[in-house]
């Protein structure tokens, strides 16, 4: 087809296509404009929306965290603690002990009170050493002061005797 045209009308032709890839690459140009466009002002949208849910997570996390509460809970559990400590073997205190843990599961706590565990720095504070031969080394022998734990992160550790021979 190309044989049978003049070089004036090949040229016409090829000058013809060259307009019409340019108003197509044109076209094309100005929609991927208007989709960056779209795409900035969406990103704007989303990232503005994850700095409100930010700052409004850690509004909770600070109302949740020291909340009167929370405060009145871990109160109510450090003097439960001792009182359990007097007299661990009661089936009422057993009952107690369950619905006191059900009560700070419901705020994001958990005591720490544990004895005969493994000492765990990270979650116990040694304020005494005492030796028990029969206890193995290192185990938590009595709770002084019982820690919390607020969604798994140490509010107050757990002030323990740890079983250590005397040195």
């Amino acid at each position: 087809m190309l044989g049978f045209l003049s070089a004036k009308n090949f040229a016409s032709v090829l000058s013809e296509l060259a307009v019409s890839l340019e108003t197509r690459l044109d076209g094309l140009d100005e929609r991927l404009q208007n989709i960056e466009r779209r795409e900035r002002r969406s990103q704007a949208a989303l990232e503005n929306m994850l700095d409100q849910h930010a700052s409004m997570l850690a509004y909770l996390q600070k109302m949740y965290s020291s909340s009167p509460p929370t405060e009145a809970a871990i109160s109510f559990a450090e003097a439960f603690a001792s009182w359990h400590r007097a007299s661990p073997d009661s089936p009422e205190m057993e009952i107690l002990s369950r619905r006191l843990n059900i009560l700070l599961e419901q705020f994001g706590l958990e005591l720490i009170a544990d004895v005969g565990v493994p000492f765990n720095p990270d979650r116990h504070e040694a304020c005494h050493v005492r030796f028990e031969p029969d206890i193995p080394i290192n185990s938590v022998l009595e709770i002084v002061r019982a820690g919390f734990l607020s969604h798994g992160r140490v509010l107050r550790y757990a002030s323990v005797i740890v079983n250590r021979p005397n040195s």
